[in-house]
């Protein structure tokens, strides 16, 4: 894996995580909280493809 690219997942995963902790603190936020949380997972049980990369970047 390249720097850039191993760069990329460093920053969309940490931000998946921050996104996360924001969306636990919505009263509705609950629907976005459970779909990161399960990128994430995918993400933790090893998962490198290219349509988790622009899932994990794609979080708003």
């Amino acid at each position: 894996m390249s720097e850039e690219l191993e760069a990329r997942w460093d920053k969309a995963i940490e931000h998946a995580r921050y996104m996360l902790k924001e969306y636990l603190n919505i009263p509705t936020g609950v629907f976005g909280a459970t779909y990161i949380s399960i990128v994430i997972q995918r993400y933790e049980s090893g998962e490198r493809t290219e349509e988790l990369l622009k899932e994990l970047e794609e979080i708003k």
